[in-house]
């Protein structure tokens, strides 16, 4: 039998949409018994002391993922005009919606 770090449910449903889902601690394996050692080893035992470490990982997160899309944005342009100056225009048009539609508060974002 697989064990479950499990909520009560009462917490999720007076909450609406829970930030938190239930997690097959096996499944994560080795990520998790890494966590459970260091978080033992370090005395990190309260939920603001835990809560104060996912905000940090959070904000490294988000700063990678906008880092990410940097790169990824800059990859594209190249891209677009490589094919653009070698003839490829519908490759490049093919770029250009995949630009538009994943463009943050795009319309078309929402509706593909």
């Amino acid at each position: 039998m697989k064990p479950k770090a499990k909520r009560p449910a009462s917490l999720a449903a007076a909450h609406g949409s829970a930030l938190y889902g239930e997690r097959d601690a096996m499944a994560l394996g080795e990520y998790y018994v890494r966590h459970v050692s260091a978080m033992t080893s370090e005395g990190l035992h309260s939920k603001a002391a835990i809560a104060a470490e996912l905000a940090y990982r959070d904000e490294q997160i988000e700063m990678l993922r906008k880092r990410l899309a940097i790169i990824w944005a800059d990859s594209n342009y190249m891209r677009l005009e490589w094919f653009k100056e070698n003839g490829h225009t519908e490759c490049a048009r093919a770029i250009e919606n995949i630009r538009k539609w994943s463009a943050p508060n795009s319309d078309s974002a929402t509706n593909h």
